[in-house]
């Protein structure tokens, strides 16, 4: 992912990708700044400010849907 995600987005994408065992890799391909969840919004902080994160609240998720769809695209080729 291109920046640091919270926590709970690498545990989510461990559990949902195709390909197992799954990591996550941060700061990959450049760096965006925090990518919180939309939780972390609505609780505020230092991650959801303007100038620590480029994302709006549910950013986070579809970068990770994403990211699973070209997991699944690596696991089963068309």
């Amino acid at each position: 992912m291109p920046g640091e995600p919270c926590c709970e987005i690498g545990l989510e994408f461990r559990k949902r990708a195709a390909m197992q065992p799954a990591v996550l890799v941060e700061w990959a391909h450049g760096g965006f700044g925090y990518i919180p969840t939309a939780r972390h919004f609505e609780w505020g902080g230092y991650e959801t400010w303007l100038g620590s994160c480029n994302f709006e609240p549910h950013g986070s998720e579809k970068l990770l849907d994403t990211l699973l769809e070209m997991v699944a695209e690596v696991r089963d080729p068309k």
